[in-house]
């Protein structure tokens, strides 16, 4: 119902690109483990692209299983050995061709994130860091100087006279 209701506002054009996303491979068949082995790659790809939207250092890529996705870490999820995945079905050449095409698009997004700046703190040099340091901490001494006067100006408004008074403020 939702679904119809939307699709009222897409061209034809842009409900197609939402088909051809979400359609699978012709490979892929739910009468044998290719299914579920697309699916497992489909979901490692998400979690390592997730990694690499987090970690822009170099030294945050020393291992290769933090980026990439290996054939055993998809037998693991699938729950079945390697071999018989990868290397004997009538789908090994596709799923490998899949699993290839994915771990590429891995490395050239790793790239990217290495490449790309990093924003904040990170891009400046101690002496800019120190600089900026020693500039807050100055104004906030005379934030905090100027706010203790005034609460004091104000309190002391506030006192009744009799109380002026007898602290001797009058």
């Amino acid at each position: 119902m939702i679904d119809d209701y939307l699709n009222e506002f897409l061209d034809e054009e842009d409900s197609e690109l939402v088909k051809k996303e979400n359609r699978r491979p012709e490979w892929v068949s739910d009468a044998n483990s290719s299914a579920a082995t697309y699916e497992a790659i489909q979901r490692l790809f998400k979690r390592k692209r997730m990694y690499i939207n987090g970690h822009k250092k170099k030294s945050d890529y020393v291992k290769k299983s933090l980026y990439q996705i290996s054939k055993s870490e998809v037998a693991s999820e699938v729950g079945v050995k390697m071999q018989p995945i990868f290397y004997t079905v009538g789908y090994a050449t596709q799923l490998t061709l899949e699993l290839n095409e994915k771990n590429e698009k891995l490395a050239a997004a790793k790239e990217n994130a290495i490449k790309s700046p990093g924003s904040g703190n990170n891009q400046k040099t101690k002496k800019q860091l120190v600089k900026e340091l020693n500039e807050t901490t100055e104004r906030d001494e005379i934030n905090s100087k100027r706010t203790v006067e005034d609460v004091y100006a104000k309190i002391l408004e506030r006192i009744p006279l009799d109380v002026k008074k007898a602290f001797k403020l009058v």
